[in-house]
Parts: C-alpha cells; structure tokens; sequence
C-alpha cells in the first residue's frame, strides 16, 4: 500500500505539542482508544462553524470510550504552530471539554498538516480523522457531515 496516497488502513501518526494548559501531550496518550482527531487552523471558518457539533460528539461519546483531540495547526495569521494563548482563546471561545493542541513540528506546515491534511479526501482544514484503537487510521476527510462521523465512530467504538 502507498501511504502516501492511501486514505485509510495505514499506522496514525503522532503529534506532539502542548495543550491549552501548557502540559506536553501527544495524540499516542490516547492509544488503545478510539480518538476523532480534528486537525483545524484558527483562522479557518469552517474550523470555527465546525467546532460546537464536535464537541457535541465528545458529548454523546465520551462515555463509550471516544477521545477527541483539536491539534491547532496555525495561527491566526498562517503562521507558525500555536501558542498556549492561541490554544486557550480557542477552549474558552466554544466552551471545550476535550484537548486542543498545538503541533510542535515548529512550522506552519507541520506534522499535522503534512500528514493528515495534505490528502486528497481532505485538501484543506478542517480535517477529521478516525482512529481505531490498534492507533491506525479507519476514516478521514475534510469537512465534518455529523451523521457520517457518527456512524463511523459507532463501528469504531463496536469493535
């Protein structure tokens, strides 16, 4: 299989940075767990309209075993991985209960991006992704239509 291309079957990879707290975090903490992973950008408008019905999801899923992580991947400007701040801002301004970080690569075009958002089912932010509890990704895809993402996290969390 091309990873580089395929969308879904191959190994999630790890994104490491701090989340609004400032603590160090990865998305492998949540390993062995089936995780919605929303690689937004805080300047994208669709990443802001998107938002509340995640956390609607964390909401109906977190008691079945679902994590739901935001990795910020710029900031307001485009620019480099966000600060704490920049993190904090976006927590505070939809009410989250669920992690938002940031992506430490050190790059506006870091790991979250080149890996998650540079496919051709998403080309653009936001993008979601779905991964198993074996941390290998089952769905991805720009844009979030709930109805798809809940039944896809229903397989998920069944198996």
């Amino acid at each position: 299989m091309d990873l580089a291309t395929a969308q879904t079957g191959w190994p999630a990879v790890d994104i490491a940075g701090v989340d609004a707290t400032g603590a160090a975090c990865a998305l492998s903490d949540y390993k062995g767990s089936v995780i919605l992973l929303d690689v937004s950008a805080s300047w994208c408008y669709w990443c802001q309209v998107d938002t509340p019905a995640i956390q609607s999801l964390c909401n109906s899923y977190q008691g079945r075993g679902l994590k739901v992580v935001t990795v910020l991947a710029e900031d307001a400007n485009g620019g480099g991985p966000c600060t704490q701040a920049n993190l904090q801002s976006w927590v505070s301004t939809y009410g989250l209960s669920f992690r938002v970080q940031s992506d430490r690569s050190g790059t506006a075009n870091g790991v979250a991006e080149k890996t998650y958002v540079g496919k051709p089912a998403s080309m653009g932010f936001p993008t979601l992704v779905l991964i198993d509890k074996g941390f290998n990704v089952q769905y991805l895809k720009g844009g979030l239509t709930v109805s798809e993402v809940q039944a896809e996290i229903e397989k998920l969390l069944a198996q």
